[in-house]
């Protein structure tokens, strides 16, 4: 049997005392997680002593701190994993982005197209009766937009418990009246029983040079050109209503108008008049929606658009509804009351 040197025993009871023996003890006994270890090697000026060749070495065990640079990797594949997420999220945003106006584009050209609009979520077994009505004029009544569609609009407002409606639109945009009476065979091709007229274009697009320096004829050829279109829907076999609305704005604001539109707002006065006066001696029915929507304007609206009109001349939305709302009460006032009435005495 080996003996035991009382050296070695003292050389263990001072490792016992040594400070760095009694923190690693201390550490170890406080924390129960497991520890990194790691080999350093350090130059001996400790009892603890282990000879080499090379040089004298203590061998401890330590806790190894992370380090500033130790994070970097772990910073790194976050950024990687947030980017891929955002890239997909982006990717998935475009894609539904392109979806809903794919899916816009396509009902704007579906109601574009089928203009010819017929109610039949409202249809009766008593509605035996089918009514034609033909929209004609310039871009005034040419509102086709999807979002609101004045023949679609225009059905809403009207009873369809005695009758079926078909709306057609032959509007196009620019149209002056010298041009509505070369298409007037389209109109008739319809067979309509009732027609609505409304239009600016002899205004909007007018030369006030040459209309200053000849007023009156210009009045005159006016006249002689709606006369012979209103004359002629009157040959219509079968029409029973006719009504001329317009010209409406040229501008919103009579304080900052536009400066295209500068001195026209006192000729659509002059036109409106001459509409009035050819209804009257027509017996047709007149709209005065100009007047209407001057009403419709705020009292003190400074803007020369966007409240009723996108431009100072075209109707929006807000503009839109008034004319399909004002037609249809027109339309059941003036010619479906008395029709109707007729319908129930059979």
């Amino acid at each position: 049997m080996s003996s035991i040197r009382k050296d070695d025993i003292d050389n263990d009871e001072e490792n016992q005392k040594h400070p760095l023996h009694q923190q690693e003890s201390s550490n170890i006994d406080e924390e129960d997680q497991p520890i990194t270890v790691k080999r350093v090697i350090i130059p001996a000026k400790s009892p603890v002593n282990v000879e080499t060749d090379e040089e004298k070495q203590i061998i401890l065990p330590i806790k190894i701190k992370p380090q500033p640079g130790d994070d970097k990797s772990c910073i790194h594949q976050v950024k990687e994993v947030v980017c891929s997420t955002t890239c997909r999220v982006s990717i998935m945003m475009l894609f539904n982005g392109i979806l809903f106006i794919l899916l816009c584009f396509i009902v704007t050209v579906y109601q574009t197209n089928f203009y010819h609009v017929q109610d039949t979520a409202t249809q009766h077994s008593t509605a035996t009766h089918t009514l034609n009505i033909v929209l004609y004029g310039d871009s005034l009544i040419n509102i086709p937009y999807s979002y609101f569609n004045l023949g679609g609009l225009l059905t809403t407002h009207l009873d369809t418990f005695y009758h079926h409606f078909n709306i057609y639109n032959e509007a196009v945009n620019g149209q002056t009246i010298a041009l509505m009476e070369t298409r007037m065979e389209e109109v008739i091709s319809y067979q309509p029983q009732a027609v609505i007229m409304q239009w600016d274009t002899d205004v909007s697009d007018m030369d006030l040079d040459a209309y200053g320096q000849d007023q009156d004829n210009f009045h005159q050829n006016y006249t002689t050109q709606v006369r012979q279109v209103v004359s002629q829907l009157q040959q219509i076999d079968g029409i029973e209503f006719i009504a001329l609305s317009g010209p409406i704005l040229l501008g919103e604001s009579t304080y900052l108008p536009r400066p295209d539109f500068i001195g026209k707002n006192v000729i659509l006065d002059a036109y409106r008049t001459l509409n009035q006066q050819i209804c009257e001696e027509m017996n047709i029915t007149y709209i005065d929606m100009r007047k209407i929507f001057q009403e419709a304007l705020p009292k003190h609206w400074f803007y020369s658009r966007y409240y009723l009109t996108k431009d100072g001349e075209h109707p929006n939305q807000r503009g839109t509804k008034i004319i399909a709302k004002v037609f249809a009460d027109t339309l059941k006032e003036k010619w479906l009351s008395t029709r109707s009435l007729t319908i129930n005495g059979k």
